[in-house]
């Protein structure tokens, strides 16, 4: 895998972003992944939308691998989340 989409990318190819969805098709879905916490985003999302069963079924068709988030990267994105706010950076969210 060579490519991990962010939610703002995967929400574009669900917007039909048709320019995104030809550079996706010549990477091939086989080097791109979504993590566990993109799938969660979208989920959240669908579910707090109108056209949930529509969106769920735009997630569910989606050809790509979603990474589990194990333990360590709980640990890691802890770490990395405190450093941002410390640091008074507006990347650090205030709530999950």
């Amino acid at each position: 895998m060579r490519y991990l989409l962010d939610t703002n990318a995967v929400s574009a190819l669900m917007r039909n972003d048709v320019g995104l969805w030809a550079r996706m098709r010549r990477i091939g879905p086989q080097d791109i992944g979504l993590s566990a916490i993109v799938s969660h985003e979208l989920h959240y999302g669908a579910f707090k939308g109108v056209r949930t069963a529509h969106t769920l079924a735009q997630i569910d068709d989606l050809p790509f691998a979603v990474l589990p988030f194990d333990a360590a990267d709980a640990r890691r994105s802890g770490e990395v989340r405190a450093a941002l706010a410390a640091a008074g950076s507006r990347s650090a969210p205030t709530t999950c």
